[in-house]
């Protein structure tokens, strides 16, 4: 819903104007406030709560559809943009799947976070949720009954 009120403020040619350094900024003071507020939150209640991260998503999902955009509008190729294309039209049906990813793929995450650091083991279990979904997802749109819905 944000790339699509971007898409009508954000023009290409203010897209081209945009210079990476003002997204970076813009980016990383955003994660600063994140940070600010939750440290502020933790300071104050004694506890983390995910409600304050979840202030600032709106904000750091402009902040990356903008730097994305700007990097498609400043290096367009067909190729790329098919690319995206197909990781769109699949976007809804990795959402729907990813629970179902989550249970496939827990045993692998523990067994991962035993043996090496946390951060690795939660980057592969994303990566493999990502990527069982997607490809089921593909795998469905390609057959012939979902086509004729489509």
């Amino acid at each position: 819903m944000l790339g699509y009120f971007l898409e009508k403020a954000v023009s290409t040619e203010k897209c081209r104007q945009l210079s990476g350094w003002k997204l970076s900024a813009g980016l990383a003071m955003s994660v600063i406030a994140a940070a600010v507020m939750v440290i502020a939150d933790r300071k104050l209640s004694g506890e983390y709560h995910e409600s304050v991260l979840n202030l600032m998503i709106p904000l750091m999902a402009c902040a990356v559809y903008l730097g994305v955009r700007r990097f498609f509008v400043m290096h367009t190729n067909i190729r790329g943009a098919g690319i995206i294309a197909c990781l769109g039209s699949c976007a809804f049906g990795v959402y729907l799947l990813e629970h179902i990813g989550q249970k496939l793929f827990l045993k692998l995450y523990l067994q991962l976070a035993d043996r090496t650091f946390g951060i690795f083991a939660c980057s592969v279990y994303i990566c493999c949720i990502l990527l069982f979904s997607f490809v089921c997802t593909w795998l469905i749109r390609k057959s012939k009954i979902v086509r004729k819905f489509i």
